[in-house]
């Protein structure tokens, strides 16, 4: 096992590379978990269900370039669009499906303009192979 660095990958989104783009990308899950407990202290069960996914993302925000990821984020509101991840450009990946959501506009003085945002992810992730 080799822990992977995230210096070159890929962030595809609608079909374009945003990954110069954003400073952070992580596929998160959760997942939901229900424990019943009877009268005895041996009388437990956990059972895991379905995890619901998000894209979650650090994204520089330049609102003057029109074909920024910023930008294309606030104009797709709510547009269901393909993922493709790749930690490692021409590694394996991740494909999904996400829904758009636009990040904050602004920031703090002296410091450069990034939105975290949270995309929803519709259905379950599916692994890639290498390319």
């Amino acid at each position: 096992m080799k822990p992977m660095k995230m210096k070159d990958a890929l962030v595809s989104i609608a079909g374009t590379d945003y990954g110069a783009e954003a400073s952070s990308v992580t596929l998160t899950p959760t997942t939901p978990v229900t424990t019943w407990k009877g009268l005895k202290p041996t009388a437990t069960y956990s059972s895991a269900g379905n995890p619901t996914w998000a894209l979650d993302m650090m994204v520089g925000t330049d609102w003057d370039d029109a074909a920024s990821l910023a930008r294309y984020l606030f104009e797709h509101v709510g547009e269901e669009v393909a993922l493709e991840f790749r930690p490692k450009s021409g590694g394996a990946g991740i494909t999904a499906n996400v829904i758009l959501i636009p990040g904050a506009i602004g920031g703090q003085v002296d410091t450069d303009s990034e939105a975290s945002v949270s995309l929803p992810v519709t259905g379950q992730p599916t692994f890639t192979a290498a390319v």
